[in-house]
């Protein structure tokens, strides 16, 4: 937890006495609250855009080192044909590919 700052922990009784403020706060803030139960830490809550940021950051960096590897793997002589690479890209990108 040492991650965290102080002002960014709340016992979960506060959080559910006071959920429109907590949620305003992060929703501000942009910062994730820890919710306590008994002094230790119970649970963490973020902002919804927050976490689809961290989501796609995480999704992002999966792509990069797939792709790594297959780099290390021509590198290394070995290869695959020309049709399973397109493929596996077909595949990579329409997982990231967002969609209105």
């Amino acid at each position: 937890m040492a991650s965290f700052s102080l002002k960014d922990i709340f016992p979960l009784s506060d959080f559910q006495r006071n959920t429109k403020k907590h949620l305003q706060r992060l929703k501000k803030n942009r910062r994730p609250s820890v919710l306590t139960v008994n002094g230790k830490p119970e649970a963490v809550v973020i902002d919804a855009r927050v976490f689809e940021e961290m989501r796609d950051r995480i999704e992002a960096m999966e792509n990069v080192e797939k792709l790594r590897a297959a780099i290390q793997e021509a590198d290394e002589r070995k290869l695959i044909s020309s049709e399973d690479a397109f493929a596996a890209a077909r595949s990579v990108l329409k997982s990231t590919v967002k969609h209105p």
